[in-house]
C-alpha cells in the first residue's frame, strides 16, 4: 500500500508543491503581479487547496456537493480575480471566455471518442483537454493570465453543472453531481494552474518574439511596451452579449445532437466493431469496440504479443512479438513463441527481417543469442526494424511506454524461470474455492458478508483500513452499459447490467474474506468526459488504503467474441485493459499478466487477453488500477456473473501469491 500512497501524492500535489517553491522564489512573480496576486496570498491559496481536500464536501442543495480544496477555493480566487479587474471589458471577456470554455470542452466530451485512447489524430487525454481549451480561450479573449485562470475555473465547473442539468432533463435517477469531488488532484484545479502556465508560456514567446522582430531587422532595438501580454482588443457589450448567446447555442446543440451521435449504446463503434489481424496471413486476432492505435499490444489467450503497426479504417494490422520471458513485459518483432500450459504447439514462424534465424521447435533456432526463457539477448535484443515508431500522447505527461525487455516489478515467481509455465502440476489451491486469505482468516469468519461488502454512493464517509489490511474497491465509469439478452437494451439512463456484475464480484471476493467497497455513483453521461468524472470516485477511494481499484466495463462485439464454456459453466470471457500513458503502467502491466497467468492456471479460457493500449483510465492513481471488460452487450448478463465469480478467485489467488 506505500505503492499506493505514493502514487496518490505523485501528481498533482508534487505539482502544487513544486508551484509553491516557484513562489518562494520568486520564477513565477511575474505572473503573479498580472494576476494581481502576492506571494503570500498565492501561499495562502495553496496551501488552502491542498487543505480543503482533506476536508468534508459541503452540500449546496440536493444532489450538488462541492469540495472545498478541489473547487470552492478556485472558484473564489477566480471570482475575486474577476472583480478587481480594472475595467468592465475585462469582466466581460473573461466571463465570455469562460463560457466559451464550458461550451468547448463540454463538446469536445461528446463528439470525440468516449475512450480516452480513442481518435486517430486527439491526442489528448480528457483530463486534460480543459487545460488547453481553457488557455487558448483565455489567452484569446485578450491574452490575459488572469481570463485564462477565470475561463478555466468556472468552465470546467460549468460541464459538470450542464451535466447535471442534462442528467435530471433525461429523468435518470440518482443523478448527481459533485463540483471538484477529486480535491486538489480534480481536472478544475489541473484546469486552472495549467491554463495559466500555458497562456504564460505563449505570452512570454510572443513578448520575446516582438522585442526580437525589430532587432534581426538592423534597426534600433526599441523598448518592450509596458504589459504587452495584457493588451488586448476591448469588446463592445454587444458583441459580448452575442458571444455569450452563440456559446449558449453551441451548448444546446450539443446537448441535442451529442446523444445522438455517441449512438443508442453510448459505444461510438458498436454497429461496426474493429478487427485486429495479422499482418501478412490476414488471421483475425481481435474484434472490439475499442478504437486501436498504431504501437498498441494485444497479449491473446495463448499468451502471444501482437504490435499494432498500422490502422486503415475498421481494420488494424499486428505483427507478431517475440514472447517475453517471464519477469519482463515487452518483447520486439518476431515469431510468437507459446507459453504456458494449453499454448498451441505451432504458429507462425516468421523472421522479422533479414538474416533473422527462425526458431525451432524448442526455441530458437542454434547459434541465435538466447537470454532468459529463449528471449534475445546482444545488440538486436532491443531492434524493431518494422515497427513504425510512434509519439506519446501530446497532451500526456507520462511518456508511453518504450519498446524492448523492461523489468517486471513484480519479479520472477518463486523457483525461477519455468516455475511459472510448471507452477500447475504444484497448485496448492487446485479445482474452484477461495485460498489463503491476505487478510486475517479470522475476520472473514467472523464479520456476515454484509459487514465485508458494502455499497455506496460516496466513498468518502468509508473508514480507512490499516496498513496490509485495505479493501478492494470497485466503481464503473460507464453505468449506462447493460446487455440486450437479459437487460432487453444495451444502454439504460442509470445504472444498467454492467452495475449487477460488479455486485456479483463484490459478493464473491467478500465470500473469499476481502473487504469490498462498490461505489455506485454516476458518471453520466457516456461522453468523453466520464473518466473525469470517475477520476474523482477512484481518488476519494485511494486514502482508504486499497488494494486494488477495479473499473468494470463490458465490449460491444457480436456475441462469439466473448461467449466460452469454463470447467464445464458457460461464461463470457473478461478482457484486461492497461493504458500506457501513465507512471505506473508497467506495474499495472505485471499484475495484469499474474492475473492472466492465474486464470489459466484455473479457469483456462476466461482471460481472453490484455490489451495494452493508448490512454490512461485513470491508472495514473496508483499500482493495480485496472479496467476489465466483462463480455459484450450482445452476450447474457447471467454469463458474465458467472465469469465475474470466477474472476474473483482469479484476484483471491493471485493476491495470495503476491503475499
Amino acid at each position: 500500500m506505500a505503492e499506493v500512497e505514493r502514487g496518490l501524492f505523485s501528481g498533482t500535489t508534487a505539482l502544487l508543491v513544486g508551484l509553491a517553491v516557484l513562489v518562494l522564489m520568486g520564477v513565477v512573480h511575474q505572473v503573479l503581479d498580472r494576476m494581481r496576486l502576492s506571494k503570500s496570498t498565492a501561499l495562502a491559496l495553496l496551501g488552502a487547496m491542498i487543505a480543503g481536500t482533506f476536508l468534508p464536501e459541503m452540500a449546496l442543495g440536493p444532489g450538488v456537493r462541492i469540495d472545498p480544496g478541489g473547487a470552492l477555493v478556485p472558484a473564489a480566487v477566480a471570482l475575486y480575480l474577476l472583480l478587481t479587474t480594472d475595467h468592465a471589458f475585462e469582466r466581460r471577456r473573461a466571463l465570455v471566455a469562460s463560457l466559451w470554455t464550458a461550451a468547448a470542452v463540454y463538446a469536445t466530451d461528446w463528439f470525440l471518442p468516449s475512450d480516452p485512447g480513442g481518435g486517430r489524430w486527439w491526442l489528448m487525454d480528457p483530463l486534460w483537454s480543459p487545460v488547453v481549451v481553457a488557455a487558448l480561450f483565455g489567452y484569446l479573449a485578450g491574452r490575459s493570465r488572469r481570463a485564462a485562470f477565470i475561463a478555466a475555473t468556472l468552465g470546467v465547473l460549468l460541464v459538470d453543472l450542464i451535466g447535471a442539468v442534462t442528467n435530471s432533463l433525461r429523468g435518470i435517477p440518482g443523478a448527481w453531481v459533485n463540483l471538484g469531488g477529486g480535491g486538489v488532484f480534480d481536472a478544475v484545479v489541473l484546469a486552472s494552474v495549467g491554463a495559466v502556465a500555458l497562456a504564460e508560456g505563449v505570452g512570454e514567446i510572443r513578448e520575446w518574439l516582438a522585442r526580437r522582430a525589430p532587432w534581426r531587422r538592423g534597426k534600433a532595438r526599441p523598448a518592450p511596451p509596458p504589459s504587452v501580454a495584457e493588451q488586448g482588443v476591448a469588446p463592445s457589450p454587444a458583441a459580448s452579449w452575442l458571444l455569450a448567446a452563440l456559446a449558449l447555442v453551441v451548448v444546446a446543440v450539443t446537448a441535442w445532437l451529442g446523444p445522438r451521435f455517441q449512438q443508442p449504446t453510448g459505444d461510438e463503434l458498436v454497429d461496426a466493431p474493429m478487427e485486429l489481424r495479422e499482418v501478412g496471413t490476414e488471421r483475425l486476432l481481435l474484434v472490439s469496440s475499442r478504437v486501436m492505435q498504431v504501437g498498441d499490444i494485444w497479449i491473446d489467450a495463448a499468451d502471444r504479443w501482437y504490435r499494432i503497426v498500422r490502422v486503415e479504417g475498421a481494420i488494424a494490422y499486428a505483427r507478431a512479438l517475440l514472447a517475453p520471458a517471464d519477469g519482463t513485459l515487452a518483447g520486439r518483432t518476431g515469431a510468437p513463441s507459446p507459453r504456458g500450459p494449453g499454448a498451441p504447439e505451432t504458429g507462425p514462424a516468421r523472421a522479422t527481417g533479414p538474416g533473422t534465424p527462425a526458431p525451432g521447435p524448442d526455441g530458437p533456432a542454434a547459434g541465435a543469442d538466447a537470454g532468459v526463457g529463449g528471449a534475445p539477448t546482444g545488440p538486436d535484443a532491443f531492434a524493431s526494424p518494422r515497427v513504425r515508431w510512434t509519439p506519446p500522447s501530446l497532451f500526456s505527461v507520462w511518456r508511453a511506454a518504450p519498446a524492448g525487455l523492461i523489468p517486471d516489478p513484480w519479479g520472477t515467481p518463486t523457483g525461477g524461470v519455468g516455475a511459472a509455465a510448471n507452477h500447475g502440476a504444484l497448485d496448492p489451491l487446485p479445482g474452484r474455492g477461495p485460498g489463503p486469505r491476505p487478510g486475517p482468516a479470522a475476520l472473514a469468519n467472523a464479520l456476515p458478508l454484509g459487514a465485508l461488502f458494502q455499497k455506496v454512493v460516496d466513498p468518502s464517509p468509508v473508514r480507512p483500513q490499516p496498513r496490509g489490511e485495505g479493501f478492494i474497491g470497485i466503481y464503473h465509469t460507464h453505468n449506462d452499459e447493460s446487455y440486450i439478452p437479459t437487460d432487453g437494451t444495451a444502454s439504460v439512463n442509470g445504472r444498467g447490467g454492467i452495475h449487477r456484475v460488479g455486485d456479483v464480484l463484490g459478493r464473491e471476493l467478500a465470500q473469499h474474506g476481502f473487504r469490498v467497497v462498490k461505489s455506485e455513483a454516476l458518471h453520466l453521461p457516456h461522453d468523453r468526459g466520464a473518466y473525469r468524472r470517475s477520476r474523482r470516485t477512484a481518488l476519494k477511494m485511494l486514502p482508504k488504503n486499497p488494494l486494488v481499484l477495479l473499473d468494470v466495463h463490458r465490449d460491444a462485439t457480436p456475441p462469439e467474441f466473448y461467449r466460452e464454456v469454463v470447467k464445464g459453466e458457460p461464461v463470457t470471457q473478461i478482457r484486461l485493459v492497461v493504458g500506457r500513458e501513465n507512471p505506473f503502467h508497467r506495474t499495472n502491466l505485471a499484475f495484469a499478466r499474474r492475473l492472466k497467468a492465474e486464470a489459466d492456471r484455473s479457469f483456462p479460457g476466461l482471460v481472453k487477453g490484455i490489451y495494452y493500449g493508448r490512454g490512461n483510465y485513470n491508472q495514473d492513481l496508483g499500482p493495480r488500477t485496472l479496467l476489465i471488460e466483462v463480455g459484450a452487450h450482445t452476450n447474457s448478463r447471467i454469463r458474465a456473473e458467472r465469469g465475474a465469480a470466477m474472476f474473483a478467485t482469479v484476484l483471491d489467488r493471485t493476491l495470495a501469491r503476491a503475499r
